[in-house]
Parts: structure tokens; sequence; C-alpha cells
């Protein structure tokens, strides 16, 4: 929050306090939220997020803010201190949240911590930063690290986050902090995450918006240390004259700060963090627009947008997307646009051409034998721009802009199980881990089942393509997602199900092709009317 002169932690303590999930994920079926589909909403490219106080350790306030505003969530933000203890508020902690990391992550939805280095760690205090590389916090670091890496989801973490504004005692300028204080501790923290291999973090660069104070490119850390760029930036309106120079649009807000981001970098995706307007002054419902709409196709790197939904507790500034019903239905309707380029026309003997969002994903990760043909067009499910093959479904994710998630594959298994009726049955109840069926088996402690025999040397000879030698587990677990049952026989085939496939074993075909995957794509889609 961009608020001069006023300390960060008293305005915390005054406020009123993707199953879709994440194709490339670990994930536990003991989660009663695993089989929900749940995606990212999203509007013209641009993924939605929002910060709600105590909502990733409250869900039921997430739940209510997306009936609110008619749409899942695609980011869901909070914070989390160093070193800094408040009793009375159990969702601002100095320990990893790995509780709320799962709970957001099953929603189908992408966690983003910001993480603020203030309080007192090992009897010092991080916020002066030159102290972070000398190895004081390195176990307190290193939890988190390990931590994340062990969730082993996509999260995204903003450290230092508005290093540019001087109510924040970790800030240029305060506490002694340097630029080169800030680059070198940004760089130790980072290479301790890479070490404990938690190449899973998304690393979240966001300062204020740019000031007389210092540039952003003084501070930069380097491209190799940064995956997303970010900027905060607030409306105050007639509520706060004093700080932010009364009404101001979104682009007035932000095209100063966006242009110098892009001058860093041209490439990288841009995340607004923090941002929100009041009522006073101007026409909220239009600011919002304008966010929303305008703002990301003046600048195309913007590819993540997030609400501060939170209220002061001083009366007077009401961030909140319900402030009045013009601004909610602003909201709303922001939401509802669809993300991704033009549908494919359909080709003279009825069938369809697959996506440009999806042909280069479809050839790089297997094409026909895994996948199959196009038998959609392109279209909007849930908030997502995809497309059904026959054996998949291609959901297109903003969210993961410039990383290997950027297509996802939907849980097609877990939803023809789910059609099917056979969640509750015999077949995909746990096993226990003492009996193996076979000799030539591999138990999956994740979903309590075995892999064996032939279905197992498919499942680890195919993956998507991350660049590892031969075909990684990370890659085969990519593709097809963890077994959810066992094996048995279904319509005359015996079958096994996993998080996003069918395995078939047809022994009359050719060694190669005794294991087939199930048209399951096709068979969702059929169902849907969508095939027509």
């Amino acid at each position: 929050m961009s608020v001069p002169l006023v300390r960060p932690d008293v305005l915390r303590r005054t406020f009123i306090v993707f199953s879709l999930v994440l194709a490339v994920t670990r994930m536990s079926l003991s989660s009663s939220s695993i089989f929900q589909q749940h995606a990212t909403a999203a509007t013209a490219g641009v993924a939605t997020g929002v910060y709600i106080p105590g909502a990733a350790q409250e869900p039921q306030l997430l739940d209510q803010f997306e009936t609110q505003v008619g749409q899942p969530t695609g980011i869901v933000h909070w914070y989390q201190p160093w070193g800094a203890d408040y009793s009375n508020e159990s969702w601002y902690q100095p320990m990893l949240d790995t509780t709320a990391l799962r709970t957001i992550s099953d929603r189908g939805a992408m966690p983003l911590i910001t993480w603020e280095a203030w309080g007192t760690v090992n009897g010092s205090d991080p916020s002066r930063v030159r102290t972070i590389p000398t190895g004081v916090y390195d176990t307190y670091i290193d939890t988190w690290a390990t931590g994340l890496a062990n969730f082993g989801r996509p999260v995204y973490l903003r450290l230092f986050h508005e290093l540019n504004n001087p109510s924040y005692p970790w800030a240029y300028g305060n506490n002694g902090n340097s630029a080169e204080d800030l680059i070198a501790a940004w760089r130790y923290v980072h290479d301790r995450f890479e070490a404990k291999g938690a190449t899973n973090v998304q690393w979240v660069w966001a300062p204020n918006t740019e000031s007389q104070l210092v540039s952003f490119r003084t501070l930069y850390p380097g491209d190799a240390y940064v995956d997303w760029l970010g900027v905060d930036g607030y409306n105050g309106g007639d509520v706060y004259p004093e700080w932010w120079g009364g009404w101001v649009s979104p682009t007035a807000v932000f095209e100063n700060s966006l242009n110098k981001l892009a001058a860093i970098n041209a490439t990288k995706p841009i995340m607004i963090v923090e941002t929100a307007t009041v009522e006073q002054g101007g026409n909220k419902a239009a600011w919002i627009n304008e966010l929303y709409s305008q703002l990301p196709e003046q600048f195309p790197q913007i590819r993540a947008i997030l609400w501060f939904n939170a209220d002061w507790g001083d009366s007077r500034a009401n961030w909140l997307v319900d402030s009045s019903s013009s601004s909610l239905d602003a909201y709303r309707s922001a939401l509802q646009s669809p993300t991704g380029s033009p549908s494919p026309e359909q080709t003279t003997d009825g069938s369809y051409a697959l996506s440009q969002v999806f042909s280069p994903f479809w050839n790089a990760n297997g094409g026909l034998p895994i996948f199959g043909q196009a038998v959609t067009k392109e279209l909007v499910a849930n908030g997502y721009t995809a497309q059904y093959v026959e054996r998949q479904r291609f959901e297109y994710h903003p969210e993961n802009a410039g990383t290997r998630y950027e297509v996802l594959l939907g849980n097609v298994g877990v939803e023809d199980a789910t059609y099917r009726g056979l969640l509750r049955s015999r077949y995909f109840k746990a096993a226990s881990a003492k009996r193996s069926p076979t000799a030539n088996c591999s138990y999956f402690r994740e979903t309590s089942q075995w892999l064996c025999g032939g279905f197992q040397t498919y499942w680890k000879q195919n993956g998507l393509e991350f660049g590892d030698l031969n075909v990684s587990f990370r890659e085969a677990l990519a593709l097809f997602g963890y077994p959810i049952s066992e094996e048995f026989r279904l319509d005359g085939v015996t079958v096994q199900y996993f998080e996003r496939a069918r395995f078939e074993w047809h022994p009359e075909n050719p060694t190669e092709y005794r294991v087939l995957l199930g048209r399951l794509g096709t068979d969702i889609a059929t169902r849907a009317g969508l095939t027509q």
C-alpha cells in the first residue's frame, strides 16, 4: 500500500478483517475440493486477482467475494512478515502458511505472498537489508525456501515491495538501505531459494509508482532474479488529496511507471499488484472500466491486475468493489470478458483447426498421438480460453505468462470419472502401500494408488517437454497427473484413470499401440454440446 508517512504495520492492523488444479503441480486427493472445477477469471488476456484481509486463511471470505462478483479469482494475495508477530491476527504470522497455500491452490487459484522484511529474526532486524547477506537469517529464509519447494506448485513471492516508498523500513533510504544493499539482499534470498530447489517460485519485483526519490532501474536486481515486474498504485480522490493529489485516472496513475518498467525489460510480464480507488471525487465505475479495458490495451505487457479489496479502519477510504452498485457492476463486467485470440474457423471437412493459442503447445508436447485432433473451436470455459482436442482440454492461463505453465491441461480424467459416478466405486478407494499387485509396480502416496506393468511403462515414457533428460517424473506428471484408480474393466477394456487421462489396455494391438489414451476430450465436449 503506497501511503507516505504512515507505517504499514499500523495500516495492516486497522483493516476490517485452480477441481481445476494446476496441471504441473503436486496434489493430494484427500482435499474435499480436489474434484471441483474452478477456473481463473480473466479479462482481455489479463489475469485478475484480489487481496481480502484474512481470506487465504478463511476461504469463506473468498467464497463470498466470488459469489458477489460472479467469477472465481485467479490470484489470491496475502501478506506475511519476516519477524513481526501479531497474536490477534492469525493470518499475519512469520512462518510460511502452507495450509493457506494448499487451500488457495486447490481452488485453482495462484497464491501470491507479499513477504514483508521487518520485525525481529534471530535478534536482528531484516529491514536493515544489508544484514541479510551476512547469514543471520539463513535458517529462517531456508525454512521458507524448503517449504515452498516441498509445496511444489507455482506460487508468486513478492519481496521488498514498494522498496521506493519511504513508509516502509526496508525501503531505499531508510535504515541506511542503499540501492546496492537492496539488490544484494534480493539476490541473496533468491539464490538460497534456488539452492533449496524452490524453482516453482515466481519472483515478483514490485515498487510503488515511480517518484523522484529513486528510479526503478537503480533498484532493479536483474533479469535473472525476477520473473514478473510489478507496480502498486492507487487513486485517493478527494479522500486523500494530501497523499495522491486528488482524483487521478488509472492511466495517469500508472503510465509513467509502466513505461519505465518496459524500458527495463520489454518482454517480462507486468503485474499491477495493488490498486483500488475511492468513490469521492470522480466516477469509480468508469475508473474500473479504464483500469481493466483501456490500460491493458495501451500496455500489453500487463498480464495481471489485483484489486486491493479492503476498507480502512479510519472510515475515510472505502476501496471495496461494492462501495456502490455501479462500481460492483463495473467490476463484474470487467471479469466477464474472455482471454486469448480469435476463435479458429471450421474447416471444409467439418473438423476444427487448432487455435493459434494452443498450436505451439500441441506441436511441442506430443501432437496427434498424445492429444488427437481439435474437436471444438476455441471457446471460453469458466473464464479461461480453452479448446477441446480428442484426448484433452487445453486451457490458457494468463496469470502464468512467460512460464511453462501458460497452457495447462484440464483434469479430464477426474471429470469423466465424476460424470460416470465412479469416484465412490471400489476401484477408486485408497490402496494399501504394503500390498503391491505385481512385482513391477510403483506406489503413489499422493493418491494412494499403484501403477503397474504396461501402464507404468507408458506413463514413464511420455510427458510434457520441459527440457529434462529423457522423460522426467515431473514431465510425466504434468501430462497425465497421478493415478486416481486401480486397474479395472470398463466397457470390456482394462483401464486406469489418472487426473488428466484414462489409460486403456489393448493387447490385440502391436506392442507400441497396446496402451491407448481414452478420448475424454471428445466425450466431455460432446456431452456439453460443444462439438456441433
